[in-house]
């Protein structure tokens, strides 16, 4: 085994806690332990033995720690008879998440339980709903990991969570700048949208005058905005550690990014609609994923040296598109490559990048493979 065996003894519900400066893999079982007994107010839950295996490399963007978080919460559901809907498994994984001290998202849980075997999935919130989206035949994910752990947990405050802080406040500066009446409380960036009504060039446009181009300061926010900062983080925990250790905040870039990311998810899935089998979509598609990773690395700077050397050895060895996946700050690679030349693109990669590195690097985890979406969680029981 990779990890030791732990026992987890609680005299009372109220003594389930996660102690945030010694996470391991057993925060997240507690996670979603946790999780389902304040959710249905358990006082005597059910003792569970959990055997946990997988095959996903930890911190390689992959959402090993979300889809952790969703075993649990099936897995203390059904110890104690709580019949659950894979929605509301993402749910409440994405809430009880936040228990390790990251502001999560809930795409990753979301994904983890409602994937469909064969289609990629466009997700959307407020409220989550999912769509199919069946991809153009002819190419595969080739997933490449970079070596470089990604344990957003332990740097939240100045990566992760930061991110969280500037795209909320990024919402408010757009929302008063489009004159929404609420504009106070209006976010995420979806909401500044939905309110305003106008279109993802307008809205980039809006930014680029609204916003000053350069990092602002919390007095600079407050002075633009009329309230003190926090009257905008609300439901935010981690928000007063972030304030704390962070000086400047890059509003403008942080909302450029979220706008023409949005707007690319709704290009390739039009791309993908089209079903024209003459047509040129796997092309359009790689090049959706490249201006991405563009985009993350220089404007939403979630990338780093290892990833963006990664993702331009991937493009060189034959890859339509390519991009860093997950959260970001290292992990893996995620390539759109044609499926005559997997065998060419695997060879270049493992050529001029993988072995220019120690092999004690190399040896530690499965770091490239080829892979199709596959069906989300389940609970099978054994005869």
């Amino acid at each position: 085994t990779n990890y030791p065996s732990q026992q987890l003894r609680f005299e009372t519900v109220a003594d389930v806690t996660i102690d945030r400066s010694q996470l391991n893999w057993t925060s997240y079982i507690l996670c979603g332990y946790k999780g389902v007994i304040e959710r249905f107010g358990l006082t005597h839950p059910a003792n569970m033995q959990l055997t946990v295996s997988g095959t996903i490399p930890p911190g390689a963007g992959l959402s090993s720690s979300s889809a952790m978080v969703c075993c649990a919460v099936m897995a203390t559901a059904c110890a104690n008879g709580i019949s659950l809907t894979n929605a509301e498994v993402a749910e409440i994984a994405t809430k009880c998440e936040r228990y390790i001290g990251t502001e999560s998202g809930g795409m990753d849980q979301a994904i983890s339980m409602l994937a469909e075997s064969g289609f990629a999935k466009r997700i959307d919130f407020n409220p989550l709903r999912t769509t199919s989206v069946k991809l153009p035949i002819g190419a595969s994910w080739v997933v490449t990991h970079s070596l470089v752990e990604a344990h957003k947990a332990h740097t939240a405050d100045y990566q992760y969570n930061l991110r969280v802080v500037e795209t909320r406040l990024s919402a408010v500066w757009m929302a008063k700048a489009a004159q929404i009446p609420d504009w106070d409380r209006t976010y995420p960036l979806e909401a500044v949208k939905a309110k305003s009504g106008l279109s993802f060039s307008d809205l980039l446009s809006l930014a680029a005058t609204a916003i000053p181009s350069h990092p602002l300061t919390i007095s600079d926010i407050e002075t633009a905005l009329g309230h003190p900062v926090a009257h905008f983080l609300t439901g935010l925990n981690q928000s007063p550690s972030v304030l704390a250790k962070n000086t400047h905040y890059a509003l403008l870039d942080r909302t450029l990014h979220v706008f023409s990311e949005a707007s690319r998810v709704d290009e390739f899935q039009a791309v993908c609609n089209r079903h024209d089998p003459t047509g040129n979509e796997l092309q359009e598609l790689g090049a959706l994923l490249s201006a991405s990773h563009k985009s993350c690395s220089e404007v939403f700077q979630c990338s780093c040296e290892q990833v963006d050397v990664l993702q331009r050895i991937c493009m060189a060895g034959g890859a339509l598109g390519s991009r860093v996946t997950g959260a970001g700050w290292g992990g893996c690679v995620i390539s759109l490559v044609p499926d005559h030349l997997i065998d060419s693109f695997t060879n270049h990669v493992q050529k001029n990048f993988y072995n220019t590195l120690p092999e004690h690097v190399t040896s530690r985890v499965q770091y490239m493979f080829v892979t199709t979406p596959g069906q989300g969680g389940r609970v099978e029981e054994k005869k």
